[in-house]
């Protein structure tokens, strides 16, 4: 239990401070909300458990905002004008 808890932890923690150092905080932080995507795929490739159709509904509205946020940026990556 103890290193179930732990390594997802330390792993997940360290893998968005190193991200944090190389891409916007915005960013990091919008993939950061669609992390039960990867585990239900993950759960459905190691473990063989299909996920509800919710499951799925849910996945593609968290896909198509992080989206349309991520490609609606500016090429600049700053601020629109306005």
């Amino acid at each position: 239990m103890a290193a179930l808890a732990a390594v997802p932890t330390v792993c997940g923690h360290s893998l968005l401070n190193a991200a944090m150092r190389r891409i916007r905080g915005q960013i990091v932080s919008l993939f950061n909300v669609s992390q039960f995507v990867f585990a239900g795929i993950l759960g459905y490739l190691l473990f063989h458990e299909a996920p509800k159709m919710l499951f799925y509904v849910a996945s593609a509205i968290v896909v198509a905002g992080v989206s349309i946020v991520v490609f609606a940026m500016p090429p600049d990556g700053g601020a629109a004008d306005g």
